[in-house]
């Protein structure tokens, strides 16, 4: 399926896909005057999966606050597939380990005997879980379950997709629990 962007989206993923870090921020010097509607345009990027949201290093790279939490956009895979750069490791997403802990607050722990507490222990199992074990275990539909996914990452998880015989295999970063 082709992913129809605008002349500004195709920019701004260009963009952040030239930068070591993969960050959309700042703004390319050509959009300074364009700060409403590149925002806009990030925004859309988020929601189709194209950009993800990480904590941000500094005041130039911030997209959004939310309280004391303060958070930057970088280009995701998709987002690279989508505009035909090659696939790469970027700094913000990168190792299976961080080298140091990170700075920003971790993500909350769900309450015990709930859906989403079991999906985070089904994910931290060291085979992690395949969409089907997930649906089995709580019930959801597909979709619902892929949002759930969705949900963890907003939630500041860090979910890494592998693809093992042609079957999705989702595990949780071990830091973020």
């Amino acid at each position: 399926m082709t992913i129809k962007l605008n002349d500004l989206q195709l920019i701004l993923l260009s963009t952040a896909s030239q930068r070591a870090d993969g960050n959309f921020l700042p703004l390319p010097e050509s959009l300074a005057e364009k700060t409403a509607a590149a925002q806009k345009a990030l925004a859309t990027l988020l929601k189709r999966n194209l950009a993800s949201e990480v904590p941000a290093k500094g005041a130039d790279q911030l997209f959004r606050q939310d309280g004391e939490d303060r958070i930057g956009l970088v280009i995701t895979a998709a987002g690279l597939q989508a505009i035909g750069a090659e696939e790469r490791v970027t700094d913000q997403a990168s190792a299976s380990e961080p080298e140091t802990k990170p700075e920003w607050p971790l993500p909350n722990k769900p309450r015990s005997g709930t859906k989403s507490a079991r999906l985070i222990e089904l994910l931290s199992r060291a085979e992690g879980a395949k969409l089907d074990d997930i649906i089995e275990a709580t019930g959801w539909l597909p979709h619902t379950t892929r949002a759930a996914l969705t949900g963890l990452r907003k939630k500041g998880h860090t979910i890494i997709r592998e693809t093992q015989g042609g079957i999705s295999i989702y595990h949780i970063d071990g830091g973020a629990q």
